[in-house]
């Protein structure tokens, strides 16, 4: 599933989009892209689960951690979809309310992804936990400082 998302379109065009804006004309090296950052957050953010459900042990059966690593995975996979070129810098000329997180939903409702794309959406953007708190958990891992640039 993972492959798939990397292999679409949605994902390759993060390719040409910086991470650091147009950093990268006067800092030779900053060439950071989306594409990247996506990769490494994902990376990142599997080794912070694994060592959470290593440290703290809940009481979860195999399947459900391997279930909400998968889902905490495919967050952080498609997490900047919805990024334009030049990445923050260009959230100003956005419709009036809307920032990238808003075009990653509509990037990620609209693709055939075989996930369950509102569930993904709604807990990387905080919506509709409902009773669940655990979802609130994942969302932590992605609220980090580790890789909020």
């Amino acid at each position: 599933m993972e492959r798939e998302i990397a292999d679409s379109e949605a994902f390759q065009r993060l390719r040409n989009i910086k991470q650091l804006a147009m950093t990268y004309l006067v800092f030779h090296g900053a060439e950071h892209t989306r594409f990247g950052h996506s990769l490494g957050v994902m990376h990142m953010v599997t080794r912070a689960f694994e060592s959470t459900i290593k440290n703290v042990r809940p009481e979860w059966s195999e399947a459900k951690v391997a279930y909400y690593r998968q889902i905490l995975r495919i967050i952080a996979l498609t997490h900047d979809l919805g990024h334009a070129p030049f990445s923050h810098a260009a959230e100003a000329v956005f419709p009036e309310g809307m920032e990238h997180e808003d075009f990653t939903r509509k990037i990620v409702l609209g693709t055939e992804y075989k996930i369950t794309p509102e569930l993904v959406c709604d807990i990387y953007q905080g919506k509709n936990p409902g009773s669940n708190f655990e979802f609130t958990f994942l969302k932590s891992f992605m609220d980090s400082e580790l890789w909020q640039i």
